[in-house]
């Protein structure tokens, strides 16, 4: 995933889930003196349909005491985010 997005620092599945469903992590160097290093913790859905040649994926923020703020980032929340493609 770095190779596409620079400001990534780590990705990490803390568990997988049933249906598609992965709980993870994620944080981001910051934009300087804009935004500061942000972490995530998130639960991700995604459904891909090969025969409409469609995915979707849903993102939302949640907590888990196996992954708690790592206190060197701000915690970001995702309140949804969607994005589907065919």
């Amino acid at each position: 995933m770095k190779d596409y997005d620079d400001t990534l620092i780590d990705s990490h599945i803390v568990q997988i889930y049933p249906n598609n469903v992965v709980l993870m992590t994620e944080s981001f160097n910051g934009l300087r003196f804009v935004v500061s290093s942000r972490d995530f913790l998130f639960l991700a859905h995604n459904r891909l349909d090969s025969a409409a040649g469609s995915i979707e994926l849903a993102v939302v923020s949640t907590e888990d005491p196996r992954a708690p703020p790592s206190g060197k980032h701000v915690r970001g929340r995702i309140i949804v985010w969607m994005f589907a493609a065919r």
